[in-house]
């Protein structure tokens, strides 16, 4: 579910290896932002993140019983069982790097809707949102090539 996965998306690469070793959500900024997404499995991250955090000693085991009762617990069990072929030793650059690109395409997101908004119904405040966005998504790809 890994490097050994070709075709698995980030959020569901940085979703298995969180299940798999919880304490990696220390490693994710203390604002991770990921951009509001209606794709529920970033809405799934960002809140086992937050939910992982708050709890660094957690195992994969005690998180499943924790979620339990929650509408997610189906897939956080799936995930469970998936097989995580990257070697321990770089589950976190993994997960660093899956946050990043999960990052970077919701800023493009931002931006093509900005973009497609200020084309349609121009304002004031649009060209200012759009320079940031451009400006947040150069510095968030910098990191990652760089």
């Amino acid at each position: 579910a890994s490097r050994g996965s070709p075709g698995l998306s980030a959020v569901r690469q940085a979703l298995a290896l969180l299940v798999h070793d919880p304490a990696l959500a220390v490693l994710a900024p203390q604002t991770l932002a990921i951009p509001q997404s209606t794709n529920p499995g970033v809405q799934l991250l960002t809140e086992l993140v937050e939910f992982c955090r708050e709890r660094p000693q957690i195992t994969t085991g005690t998180l499943l019983e924790l979620w339990r009762d929650r509408p997610s617990w189906p897939h956080l069990e799936k995930i469970a069982q998936w097989q995580i072929l990257t070697p321990l030793d770089g589950h976190q650059s993994e997960f660093l790097g899956a946050l990043q690109k999960i990052q970077i395409a919701g800023l493009e997101l931002q931006i093509d809707h900005l973009l497609s908004k200020t084309l349609n119904e121009p304002t004031g405040e649009q060209p200012q949102q759009l320079r940031e966005l451009m400006a947040r998504l150069a510095a968030s790809k910098r990191t990652v090539d760089g």
